[in-house]
């Protein structure tokens, strides 16, 4: 397909990509739709909700516990220092006052 055959020489220059060639086929008897309206039946959902489903027992993380166990193993292994020590001093220099003189 060359530039020139997809558009028309018109002064609006209509597309033809989208245009069909040759016309569409005959209609096959009997597929308007009537039919399938009546054999579709309406979804209705399949009883009762089992009474088991809506209860949960609560249950421990098993993890929770072993890393607890890890954590305790390391803070025992871990020497205990000084939870604050203070700074050795101070860490900003002294600044000079900027007088406010609003207008």
């Amino acid at each position: 397909m060359c530039i020139r055959d997809s558009f028309d020489e018109t002064a609006h220059g209509v597309s033809k990509v989208y245009s069909l060639d040759k016309p569409l086929p005959a209609k096959r008897p009997g597929t308007d739709g009537s039919a399938d309206k009546h054999t579709l039946k309406a979804w209705v959902p399949g009883g009762r909700m089992a009474v088991d489903l809506g209860k949960y027992e609560y249950q421990e993380d098993p993890y929770e516990a072993k890393e607890k166990r890890l954590r305790e193993e390391r803070l025992k292994q871990k020497p205990i220092a000084a939870s604050w020590k203070p700074i050795g001093g101070p860490k900003s220099l002294p600044t000079k006052a900027i007088k406010f003189t609003p207008k």
